[in-house]
């Protein structure tokens, strides 16, 4: 026997886009960047829509929880918050972005962190 697919499955595309933007407003209040990450790893329907959806990818939270991790003058710690903001510049396209840093990072590491989102002060 088949089993019928979940309510949250049975959801048109406009529908979970609607949903995913609400999300988006909750992450923002909440500081938390890990919302559009979370949602695209549902199912394969809700990551298509997630990437389809450009404004799911425009607010960036970097240095949340951070502590450096010096070597040779960088911060390495700070690699895995770079490289989703380089994916969220891409997968925004060319909207409007919010990069909020919550925490005050070492001046090594906040210049990394912010250089490169701040090619993009142009959107």
């Amino acid at each position: 026997m088949v089993e019928a697919p979940s309510g949250a499955h049975r959801l048109c595309n406009e529908m979970l886009h609607d949903i995913f933007n609400l999300a988006l407003e909750n992450q923002k209040r909440n500081l938390s960047s890990n919302v559009p990450w979370s949602l695209a790893a549902m199912s394969k329907q809700w990551r298509a829509v997630g990437l389809s959806s450009p404004r799911l990818w425009t607010w960036c939270n970097v240095g949340s929880g951070h502590r450096c991790r010096p070597s040779d003058s960088a911060c390495t710690r700070n690699l895995p918050d770079v490289r989703r903001c380089c994916l969220q510049l891409q997968r925004s396209h060319s909207s409007q972005l919010d990069v909020v840093c919550t925490r005050r990072a070492s001046r090594p590491c906040t210049t990394i962190i912010f250089r490169v989102p701040a090619r993009h002060v142009n959107r």
